[in-house]
Order: C-alpha cells, then sequence, then structure tokens
C-alpha cells in the first residue's frame, strides 16, 4: 500500500501555524519577564530639566483658502476735477436742421444759412468749398429708416440756388419720395 504524502500547501500551512504559536509563547514569557523592570523604571525620580532649545525654521506656508464673498459696496468718492478741453476736431462744419429747416446753432458750425424750398430738399450755404460730407438722420424711432443723400454740387440742383449743397431726405420704404425729417450734417 502506498502512503500518501502531505501537499505543499498542508506543508507550508503547518509551519505557519506552529511559527504563530511558538511566537505567541514567547511574547508571553516577555511580558512576564519585563513586568518587573517596567515597574521599577515608573519609580525612577527623573533629572532637572534642560533649557530650552532654538525655535525651528519655520515650515512651509499652507494652501490658500477658498475666496471669500464679496464685501458691501463703498460709498462714492468725489468728484474729479474737469480735465483740460481737448483739441479741437478736424470738421470744417457741421449743422443740426430741424425738419422745418431751421438751423440749430448751438450746435452746428460755419454754416452760413438753412433754406427749405421744398418737402425732403434742404439747400445749406458754406463759406468755403467741401470735400466731403456725411449726413445721418436725427434721432431714431419715428425717425428709423430715413436716409440722408447729400450732393456736394453747389451748381443749383433741384430747387437750391447756387453755391449751395443740397440735401434731399427719403425714407428706406420709400426712397425716391422725398420727406421733411431733422438730420445732422458734417463736412470736410
Amino acid at each position: 500500500m502506498l502512503k500518501q504524502l502531505p501537499s505543499p500547501a498542508m506543508v507550508v500551512a503547518s509551519v505557519a501555524l506552529f511559527v504563530a504559536m511558538g511566537g505567541t509563547g514567547y511574547a508571553a514569557t516577555q511580558l512576564v519577564e519585563g513586568k518587573g523592570t517596567a515597574t521599577a523604571s515608573k519609580k525612577a525620580k527623573h533629572g532637572p530639566r534642560g533649557p530650552k532649545g532654538a525655535t525651528g525654521p519655520a515650515g512651509p506656508a499652507g494652501l490658500a483658502g477658498p475666496t471669500g464673498p464679496a464685501g458691501a459696496t463703498g460709498p462714492a468718492g468725489p468728484k474729479g476735477a474737469t480735465g483740460a478741453t481737448g483739441p479741437a476736431g478736424s470738421a470744417l462744419a457741421y449743422a443740426h436742421v430741424s425738419s422745418g429747416g431751421t438751423l440749430d446753432t448751438a450746435n452746428s458750425k460755419n454754416i452760413t444759412a438753412v433754406t427749405h424750398p421744398s418737402t425732403g430738399t434742404y439747400c445749406i450755404a458754406l463759406p468755403f468749398t467741401p470735400q466731403a460730407v456725411l449726413g445721418t438722420p436725427d434721432g431714431f424711432g419715428p425717425d428709423d429708416g430715413v436716409l440722408v443723400n447729400p450732393t456736394i454740387s453747389s451748381a443749383g440742383l433741384g430747387g437750391c440756388p447756387a453755391a449751395t449743397y443740397r440735401i434731399r431726405i427719403t425714407t428706406a420704404v420709400a426712397p425716391t419720395t422725398l420727406s421733411d425729417h431733422a438730420f445732422y450734417l458734417l463736412f470736410e
């Protein structure tokens, strides 16, 4: 009859159990033998306290904390001094003209005269010959879609006398039909 040998796993498990049981007994004998020394050290007197050691170096800075809530708005500061007047603009002339053809002199410069010979036609007299003119409607809302059509010819076009510049006002809806509207002009 063949005798069966234990498996390698069984051998390893048996050795581990033997070592574990032996280690527990060893720990117990050390606890009993060392009890007297532990008690004796409790009864020992301490010597005098030594001098205080030097302060160690500062540790590194910690991480930044989360941002706190915004504070209340502070009171308004005092009004600053008025700034210097800026340089004069480059426009040779500009005008604000009402729908009835009246020149707004407070908002105009170098305009000699304005006439309004017919609906949507305005004639502007200048003391110089302009190179360019830009026109824009006055305001928005009811004037939306207003087209300002300046002509730099001084030949007396469409009811304007010679030596004046014609401005025609129409709407985007009816670009061939003249209409009265207030406008701004800028001459260079």
